[in-house]
């Protein structure tokens, strides 16, 4: 069962009945589509503006990729960059 890839690139609610596990997936990595709601994070941030999606995006992995600062000054630089935008437009 090792080679199994699940037809949705994550564990599916079928696959975790089956205790089977997809294959390691770049496009859709385990840190975006781990969230105990099942929810993959491109799901949520694609309804968002470039900026405020990717420090959603750093919020989200947070701890799970990189160190839990480094992701978290990540986020920040996004959402002070919005905030300079929405100043600069007022």
């Amino acid at each position: 069962m090792s080679d199994y890839q699940c037809h949705l690139n994550y564990t599916c609610l079928m696959c975790k009945f089956l205790s089977v596990q997809p294959k390691s997936n770049p496009i859709t990595p385990e840190h975006y589509h781990d969230h105990p709601s099942g929810i993959e994070c491109i799901q949520v941030t694609e309804h968002m503006d470039f900026l405020i999606g990717n420090a959603v995006k750093y919020l989200w992995r947070c701890g799970k990729k990189d160190a839990a600062v480094q992701d978290l000054e990540k986020a920040k630089w996004y959402i002070d960059r919005k905030i300079q935008q929405l100043k600069e437009t007022e």
